[in-house]
């Protein structure tokens, strides 16, 4: 294997000290406490335009993208509040961030999805633009690198709150309406989150030299000492352990298939146990078609799948899917079939919003597994 690989994993499982040194790079300009810089939007998509704030009335601006699978999920909570706040909240969704390279691609792209989104979309919609501004006065000024991320304006134009989910905004939003809301509070977790930031970071560059020592005996190809180093990672950096554990799944898959598959059902009970998107990588690794391995654990997959829809209380048409997958090649072809058609089901609910493509693979491996249950 190209050592490229090793390096690429290695950076996978540093992603998230990347993420915090981009955040940590920029100083914040824009604080709870500052005044709301003016809207500078491209356009107006959907509702009615708002020109200025500090005119009376709360405003909450989140900055979302046609990309973003989170914002998409925030969507529809976002329309239960602004209509459950109907009359004392101004609710603006602006989309930033877009790949684009014209106003009018990025136009276009937001158009469409506002319209396939429709009354789950029911508050004011702006487009940023290809310059970005309200990305830079904005998200840029509040150090901010993640959407959804959200802001609260007060009636007189102050910036009271800024975070990125739904159940914590509509508890602001109560005690921003009832006169209850204390900004110095805010403010001081916003220092203590910035705080943990940069315990974070810390914690981030301890575990690169850490697994300097794990790379440098995968390079080499010293495997008992690569596993024996993963090992050692997992009670020095629990917030690591999604990392670890993936790397040592797809190491043992290279060196040795029976301690992959038993490492997987063995993780997928307990360090991931409530980690069925995880669990779900390592499954569809051994069920694909092209799968890697060359004598897969088909039975090893369907404890591991079982983990992920128990987990998921069987209401996720993707680890539904895998599982009726893992089933079927695993013998039980009346199994599969029927686990198939309840990831059909779930999945051609109009109020998920299952994209075409996703929802294809479903259909097609249902009629897959029929036409050779047939045979």
């Amino acid at each position: 294997m190209k050592i490229y690989l090793y390096g690429l994993l290695l950076s996978l499982a540093l992603f998230r000290l990347s993420a915090l040194g981009t955040a940590q790079g920029n100083v914040p300009t824009l604080r709870i406490g500052s005044h709301a810089p003016p809207i500078a939007v491209s356009s107006w998509l959907k509702g009615t335009p708002t020109t200025s704030f500090g005119n009376g009335k709360v405003n909450v601006v989140e900055f979302w993208a046609t990309w973003c699978g989170p914002c998409k999920a925030s969507i529809p909570h976002l329309t239960e509040m602004a209509h459950r706040y109907k009359d004392k909240v101004n609710f603006i969704g602006v989309d930033a961030f877009e790949q684009e390279k014209t106003d009018a691609a990025i136009l276009a792209n937001a158009r469409n999805f506002v319209r396939r989104m429709g009354a789950r979309m029911d508050y004011s919609i702006a487009e940023d633009g290809v310059q970005g501004l309200m990305a830079k006065t904005w998200m840029d000024a509040a150090g901010q690198d993640a959407v959804p991320t959200t802001f609260v304006v007060d009636p007189k134009g102050t910036i009271v709150w800024l975070g990125h989910t739904t159940e914590e905004l509509d508890r602001v939003l109560k005690e921003v309406l009832s006169g209850s809301f204390d900004i110095n509070a805010a403010i001081a977790k916003m220092k203590a989150d910035k705080d943990a930031e940069a315990k974070d970071e810390e914690t981030a560059k301890r575990f690169r030299a850490d697994c300097a020592v794990w790379s440098e005996a995968v390079r080499v190809g010293d495997r008992k000492k690569a596993i024996e180093e993963l090992d050692k990672l997992v009670p020095k950096y629990p917030d690591f352990i999604p990392s670890i554990t993936s790397a040592k799944f797809y190491f043992l898959g290279l060196w040795d298939e029976q301690a992959a598959f038993k490492y997987g059902v063995e993780v997928s009970q307990g360090l991931l146990k409530d980690r069925p998107d995880l669990v779900y990588i390592m499954v569809r690794r051994i069920v694909n078609d092209k799968t890697p391995f060359k004598h897969p654990d088909y039975a090893a997959a369907v404890t591991m799948a079982h983990q992920c829809v128990t987990v998921s209380d069987m209401k996720e048409p993707l680890y539904l899917d895998i599982y009726a997958y893992a089933l079927f090649k695993n013998g039980d072809h009346d199994g599969g079939i029927a686990m198939e058609e309840k990831a059909v089901a779930l999945a051609e609910d109009p109020a998920r919003d299952i994209e075409q493509p996703e929802l294809k693979l479903f259909t097609d491996r249902l009629q897959l597994m029929k036409s050779k249950t047939k045979k």
